[in-house]
């Protein structure tokens, strides 16, 4: 075989394995392509919702707000000037409550105890929420610890005040109180005695100023007290490290009354003398019905001032009888007239003196001198009985509500008759028209008698009007 069919013949092995080649990788790849496919990866988890943080109750601020009002810095010795900051975390649970609380990092067992203290002590918070739902969420802040200012420094001792003085001092002061704060003389009668407290102020210049009576005694007093000290010639200014300087001052003026002459003193006089007391008081002091029928006497003696007006006050009884008795001697004395006044060296004064009102059961009268007052046919009660159905009440005087007693003073003649009929005490003009009107309605009385002879008499009878 020649080289050209060798080379022929290798070519044509050549092609046959490059077609066997290709044959086997075209199978291969058939093979392949029937091949299913693998499945596709899962999709990615969705991401978490997101968690809002829990929030203290009004929010940072607040927070803020809360622990520098809360947090109380150790008063232990040796922490002076000493400040920190202390970490601390704890729980929010879903209802905003805190627990779990711990220090994360130490400064002082005082301060770690300060910090879990505060936070402890901390509201409920609004929770924190993952997807709308409160969750339990870990928290830390820090508690922050700021030494307090030193005290300031005491302030300096002040300079030592020197009060201010009278010119020539106390000596002279009370000098000059006895002659420009001289007793009134509208008070040596009553002869009063006592202090009036001054308050003033004695300015830089000495001058006296804002004269006010602190405690006073009376006007009077008063008036004397404040001219005398607004008077006063300049003092002595105060001073405060040798600087003038206005001081307030208090001052008592004391008043005492002058010693009273060695004049005659000559007592009080009844006008009249003692006969003019005696007729008096025979006259005024109405003996007690009751006691008289009984035949009861006495004496009561009664105490009374005569004023340097003559007017007599002040009345008591020093030894009395029966009530009846007493307030009969009382009344004849307070109804006394002024009398002629004590004086002491031509000075009315007042004078306190005693009086005895004696009560003697009358003799009985004779039938000559019997005198009999006039009276109501029937009696008291017949004329309560015809006023009860006789007087009307006025419709502008109910309606005015206006009620009271109306006197009436009359005349009866001998032969019983009403006349001279008029108000002696009234109370409204429709009142007194109706009880004039009343009493010229009446009856003739049984006149009165003296010594059985009928005489005319006055009379005075109180009608009342009173609202239902």
């Amino acid at each position: 075989m020649n080289d050209t069919t060798q080379r022929s013949n290798r070519a044509k092995q050549v092609a046959v394995l490059s077609m066997a080649v290709a044959a086997g990788l075209l199978a291969a790849c058939a093979k392949k392509e029937v091949k299913s496919p693998e499945p596709p990866p899962p999709p990615p988890a969705p991401p978490p919702a997101v968690v809002e943080l829990p929030l203290f109750p009004g929010g940072i601020g607040a927070l803020t707000a809360y622990l520098e009002d809360n947090t109380v810095y150790p008063e232990e010795e040796g922490m002076e000037g000493v400040g920190g900051t202390v970490p601390v975390r704890f729980l929010i649970g879903e209802d905003g409550s805190i627990s779990n609380i711990e220090v994360v990092e130490s400064v002082s067992a005082e301060f770690d105890t300060a910090a879990v203290t505060v936070v402890t002590d901390m509201p409920n918070w609004q929770p924190g929420t993952q997807g709308d739902t409160p969750v339990g969420v870990n928290y830390q802040l820090e508690v922050v610890f700021i030494p307090p200012p030193p005290p300031p420094p005491p302030p300096p001792p002040p300079a030592v005040v020197v009060m201010p003085t009278f010119p020539g001092g106390l000596g002279a002061l009370a000098a000059y109180l006895d002659e420009h704060a001289g007793y009134p003389n509208a008070a040596i009668e009553d002869r009063i005695e006592g202090e009036v407290s001054l308050r003033f102020v004695v300015g830089a210049d000495g001058v006296i100023s804002n004269v006010e009576v602190a405690e006073g005694i009376s006007p009077i007093f008063d008036t004397a007290a404040a001219n005398a000290v607004s008077g006063m010639p300049k003092w002595l200014p105060g001073t405060q490290g040798d600087i003038p300087i206005s001081v307030d001052y208090q001052l008592a003026v004391g008043f005492v009354p002058p010693p009273l002459p060695p004049a005659v003193v000559m007592m009080p006089r009844f006008p009249g003398g003692v006969k003019a007391l005696s007729a008096y008081l025979d006259e005024h002091a109405e003996y007690p019905e009751k006691a008289r029928l009984e035949g009861i006497e006495g004496t009561v003696a009664v105490r009374a001032l005569i004023g340097k007006d003559g007017s007599v006050s002040n009345i008591e009884i020093v030894e009395g009888m029966s009530a009846d008795f007493n307030a009969s001697a009382v009344k004849a004395v307070s109804g006394m007239p002024k009398w002629l006044p004590g004086t002491q060296g031509g000075i009315p004064i007042s004078v306190e003196g005693q009086m005895r009102v004696g009560f003697v059961v009358p003799p009985a009268p004779s039938l000559d001198t019997l005198v009999l007052m006039p009276y109501f046919p029937g009696g008291r009660e017949a004329l309560a009985a015809f006023l009860d159905k006789n007087l009307g009440y006025p419709y502008e005087a109910k309606k005015a509500k206006i009620e009271g007693t109306v006197t009436v003073g009359f005349t009866i003649g001998k032969d019983g008759s009403i006349s001279d009929v008029k108000v002696v005490k009234g109370v409204s003009p429709e009142l007194d028209a109706a009880a004039l009107e009343v009493v010229r309605r009446m009856p003739d009385w049984l006149p009165g008698t003296e010594g059985g002879i009928p005489v005319s008499s006055q009379y005075q009878l109180p009608v009342k009007f009173t609202l239902p």
